[in-house]
């Protein structure tokens, strides 16, 4: 998971800095090398801010599903991985109730046999009881 982590947290700094210089190409540098952020650019982007996703225009919406597509990759793995984990579950789970199932059957035949071999323990016992003992009375 570790491994993921780092492959999103890769993801998201690139994303971050492409960010930084997109934003930097829109500022102008001072004297002291402040950058400053125009005022209808700073307007712009406070709209963007304050806009629920549902809210914004298509074209802002496609640029936020690009920014979405260097991840997608990375999800679209892992549901996968998720997908193949649980087939191999539910093929696991059907292995388990086939052994069940089979346990269960063995279980009634070893039981029958117990049974048999008891009745004929009983049978036995009593012949030599009758050999042993004769009926006397």
């Amino acid at each position: 998971m570790n491994d993921l982590k780092e492959k999103f947290a890769a993801i998201e700094h690139e994303r971050w800095a492409d960010w930084q210089r997109y934003l930097h190409s829109k500022c102008t540098e001072n004297k002291q090398g402040d950058l400053i952020i125009p005022n209808g650019y700073k307007v712009h982007l406070e709209r963007q801010i304050n806009t629920p996703y549902a809210d914004l225009s298509e074209e802002e919406k496609q640029s936020d599903r690009r920014e979405v597509d260097r991840y997608w990759p990375l999800v679209q793995d892992v549901e996968v991985a998720h997908k193949e984990d649980r087939k191999a579950d539910r093929e696991r789970i059907t292995e388990l109730e086939d052994t069940n199932r089979q346990l269960c059957f063995n279980l009634d035949e070893a039981q029958k046999v117990v049974e048999a071999m008891n009745k004929r323990m009983a049978e036995l016992s009593q012949k030599v009881s009758d050999d042993v003992l004769p009926n006397s009375y």
